[in-house]
């Protein structure tokens, strides 16, 4: 109990003014201890384990490159993220082992937009480890992929997170190189490209997901990689459902649906049925007699 409390005193704390608060931020007679100007300053002030707290309102992060690399957690709103906004210019690249978001908006500001430009949001590699809750990650304005899980040990654990705005290049969610993601409730929509792509030898699990309306696959399995797929739904997505390689192994894969017009002479393996496009969860959880089985 002593160690908990300890962890969560007020001295481990670094808040964040928003950028409404500027005039406030310029002042350092009125800037309190364990307050930051931004993001950064409160990240090179940090020790492991420490909290980056941020209020409601808008931050920037003009760094073309931010690197964590110890374990930390930011806070934003747990109960909307939009009101929170990170406007981002570069990418995040998480190599702490362990970390959590939770709250956090993630998007590019006009400004900064290149549809040329291969910046990741978010970019997890070198074995580091970063879980996040009720967050949204927007990537509209660059041509790569909205988040990146790269290299051995590298993993992430999401849950109610939206990811959209992928670039043609690497659509929403690209897991390579021996990471791994497991994902719950999560949406990735409106990408454009894949919705999830897993290349080399990678794990990914899906559960309770919605792969919608995506220019590309809605997923995508290459080389040798493993995923697990349960009551996910994956409409309307332009390339079709799902390619699945032959070296990569989808189990399990059950209580899937998919729309009938982009499955149609697609290759998809067991575990998916048929539904119209407009149906939702609760409308076919006990309908699955009256739907056809999808065979590879």
């Amino acid at each position: 109990r002593n160690w908990c409390a300890g962890a969560n005193h007020f001295s481990f704390v670094r808040h964040v003014l928003p950028i409404e608060m500027n005039p406030l931020a310029m002042d350092d007679s009125k800037l309190d201890h364990n307050h930051y100007r931004s993001i950064s300053d409160a990240l090179d002030a940090s020790l492991p384990g420490d909290t980056i707290e941020l209020g409601d309102g808008h931050y920037w992060l003009n760094d073309p490159y931010l690197f964590v690399n110890i374990p930390l957690r930011i806070i934003g709103d747990e109960n909307d993220p939009s009101h929170v906004v990170v406007e981002l210019s570069g990418t995040i690249v998480w190599k702490g082992q362990g970390g959590w978001m939770e709250g956090v908006t993630l998007r590019r500001p006009r400004i900064s937009s290149n549809a040329n430009a291969l910046k990741h949001t978010l970019q997890i590699q070198n074995g580091g480890q970063f879980d996040m809750f009720n967050c949204v990650l927007n990537n509209e304005g660059s041509s790569a992929s909205v988040a990146l899980v790269s290299n051995a040990n590298s993993k992430g654990k999401w849950k109610k997170v939206e990811i959209k705005g992928g670039g043609q290049q690497g659509g929403g969610i690209l897991v390579e190189d021996n990471g791994t993601i497991e994902m719950i409730k999560c949406r990735i929509v409106s990408n454009h490209g894949d919705g999830v792509t897993c290349c080399d030898t990678t794990f990914v699990t899906l559960r309770d997901c919605e792969i919608e309306d995506n220019a590309g696959v809605g997923i995508s399995l290459m080389d040798s990689s493993h995923a697990c797929i349960e009551r996910t739904r994956v409409v309307r997505n332009n390339g079709g459902v799902m390619v699945k390689r032959k070296n990569c192994v989808c189990d399990p894969c059950i209580d899937n649906v998919c729309d009938l017009t982009l499955a149609k002479g697609q290759e998809v393996v067991p575990g998916f049925r048929f539904v119209d496009g407009v149906e939702y969860f609760d409308q076919y959880e006990n309908d699955a007699d009256d739907n056809q089985m999808l065979e590879s």
